[in-house]
């Protein structure tokens, strides 16, 4: 194809498959002719000729021989690979022989791996990276080594090399006296500034704090009721209750000292010195209040008369043995013996005709209470007999009692042994 310029002295050739200045463009513009208006004397050196995609050449193929191969041009119009058979003295693919096979060949130290092989970069991975014989040469030390050194100006140490290829801190040899901790030199005993209970102990850790014995001083907190601090001989500094004490919620509380929003538990630092003790319950529906935990021991009615009536407890000193009526108001999931239930046995009528079928109570141990106790699930103690103060009309040698795990009501000779709940009007 041939294109003259606008004066008519200038043309240039393209060929389809290769790209070059045509002899008549040489020559025409070796005469000083302008060519495609472009220069004006000499055009410039022309491009190298791609290739036509697909097109195939003769190449060499090996770093070790010279095997015919073919060259192949890319989809680019470039030269760009060989078609070759593997070459058994290049197996990783580098250009480097594995063997020293011809001058003008690199030996490659390592023909499993692309990156090894001479004139690699040299990175920090305790590798010969370039085959040059030398490891990690380019940076200060290979990770591993150790080497000695001075910790904290005076004693002996070794410091290791890290994964960065650069020396970690100088670490101070056991029985050294001094410990080097996030950085800071410590003498043997000093303590951690966050921590009493922690310090240097160079004969265990010359590089971390170590704990502090058990029983090692640590401050004292500002509470009243606590001993002076002693370390737990795990890092922390405990703070004792002083005898007689107990601390709940942060605040101190003597002993029997009364929970201000409950009036039925108090401080009792000999069972649970943390938190406030039951000791009583408030029936919401008659406000009465119940011994809780009830008494110990079994007793006769007589003595158990006596008890309540002589009992001290909670700071109060009215208590007394409860009625029928009030025993029977403890009662909950048994409707016959219910307080108004069918039962007719009351504190107006204790004699043989009151007592009926319903008051025979119900199955045994389905109440709503702990272990199928027949009364409220906060109530505690023995589920079992316990006795009122209500003697039975037909013979004062018996009173009137109420079974729990059964929820009946009968009577019994006082020389019998039940359990004891005393009672009185709340709060």
């Amino acid at each position: 194809m041939m294109v003259l310029d606008r004066g008519g002295c200038g043309a240039c050739g393209r060929w389809r498959r290769r790209r070059a200045w045509s002899a008549v463009a040489a020559a025409v513009a070796l005469g000083g002719c302008s060519l495609m208006g472009l220069f004006d004397e000499e055009p410039p050196e022309p491009p190298e000729a791609p290739c036509e995609p697909g097109e195939r050449r003769p190449g060499v193929c090996g770093v070790c021989d010279a095997t015919a191969g073919t060259e192949v041009c890319g989809a680019g119009g470039v030269w760009e690979r060989y078609w070759c058979p593997p070459d058994p003295d290049d197996g990783d693919g580098d250009g480097a022989a594995s063997t020293e096979c011809r001058p003008g060949v690199p030996v490659d130290c390592n023909d499993g791996n692309r990156e090894i092989h001479p004139g690699a970069t040299e990175t920090c991975n305790n590798t010969d990276d370039d085959c040059n014989g030398e490891t990690d040469e380019d940076f200060d030390c290979a990770p591993g080594r150790t080497q000695p050194c001075m910790a904290c100006g005076v004693a002996a140490g070794e410091q290791t090399c890290g994964a960065g290829c650069t020396w970690e801190p100088c670490v101070p040899a056991a029985g050294q006296g001094v410990c080097l901790i996030d950085g800071t030199c410590n003498e043997d005993g000093d303590l951690d500034p966050g921590n009493a209970c922690r310090w240097c102990a160079p004969e265990t850790s010359a590089t971390a704090w170590s704990d502090a014995p058990i029983g090692t001083g640590c401050p004292a907190d500002a509470l009243a009721c606590t001993l002076d601090g002693v370390c737990d001989g795990a890092g922390t500094c405990t703070h004792p209750l002083a005898p007689g004490f107990c601390l709940i919620d942060g605040t101190c509380r003597a002993e029997g000292e009364r929970d201000p929003t409950d009036t039925c538990r108090i401080c009792d630092s000999a069972s649970v010195p943390t938190s406030w003790s039951r000791f009583c319950w408030i029936d919401p529906g008659s406000g009465l209040m119940w011994q809780d935990p009830p008494a110990a021991d079994l007793m006769a009615w007589d003595p158990a008369v006596s008890y309540c009536a002589g009992l001290e407890y909670l700071g109060f000193d009215d208590w007394r043995l409860p009625t029928i009526g009030e025993l029977r108001s403890l009662i909950r999931g048994c409707p016959g013996t219910m307080t108004g239930g069918s039962c007719g046995v009351t504190d107006a009528c204790l004699g043989a005709g009151c007592w009926t079928s319903g008051c025979d109570g119900c199955g045994d141990g389905a109440g709503p209470g702990s272990g199928g106790c027949y009364w409220d699930p906060l109530v505690t103690g023995y589920c079992t007999v316990y006795w009122s103060s209500s003697s039975y009309s037909g013979s004062s040698s018996r009173a009137w009692y109420v079974a729990f795990n059964y929820g009946l009501v009968r009577n019994a000779d006082k020389t019998d042994s039940f359990y004891v709940r005393c009672i009185r009007r709340g709060p």
